[in-house]
């Protein structure tokens, strides 16, 4: 009989701890806390936790310098700067990256990139299509002259550990990459 009651008991605590979780989950205060302990004030003290800064620019709600947990995806740090605005075009900018200390998070405008897509295709020439470097595939970086899948490989890999690209002459920093080909890709090439 003693064997029954601790049974009964610990089924009444686990129904106990599931129904305190279930009305937790329902009200979506966890959300809310959530999201306010992963932003934090300058003036307000952190405790064991070192915040990362990321500047928030372009075509968002409310730009500016925001201090996030280290590790906060991209996304999130939209939502707090209060969404994005109905002209940005989000298939430019990684919403699952990763923050990181001193990270900027820029999000173009449709009508920027279409003005900077005119006077990109006239520098590259009439017959050459400029490759925007910030999402072009290791496939559409190998038709590139001079560029091997490898280097291609490269490319990818320096953008994803990274984040985009904030000029052509960073391309320098990939093993692979010197001056020469980096002069012969300069007008097929656009950010």
């Amino acid at each position: 009989m003693p064997a029954v009651r601790v049974y009964v008991l610990a089924v009444l605590l686990i129904l106990v701890v599931c129904g305190g979780y279930a009305i937790q989950s329902l009200s979506g205060k966890e959300s809310t806390t959530s999201l306010e302990t992963a932003v934090k004030l300058e003036t307000e003290p952190v405790q064991g936790k070192a915040l990362a800064k990321v500047y928030v620019s372009g075509a968002v709600a409310v730009p500016g310098l925001y201090q996030v947990e280290p590790g906060m995806r991209v996304s999130d740090v939209l939502a707090l700067a209060g969404g994005v605005d109905e002209s940005a075009d989000l298939q430019k900018v990684n919403l699952a990256q990763k923050c990181k200390d001193g990270m900027q998070v820029k999000v173009p405008s449709r009508k920027a990139l279409a003005a900077k897509n005119q006077s990109s295709r006239a520098v590259a020439g009439a017959g050459a299509p400029a490759i925007f470097l910030n999402v072009a595939s290791e496939a559409e970086l190998d038709r590139l002259p001079g560029v091997s899948p490898v280097l291609a490989r490269r490319i990818v890999q320096y953008r994803t550990e990274h984040g985009s690209f904030h000029s052509i002459q960073e391309l320098l920093q990939i093993p692979g990459i010197n001056e020469t080909l980096l002069e012969r890709l300069q007008g097929r090439l656009a950010l």
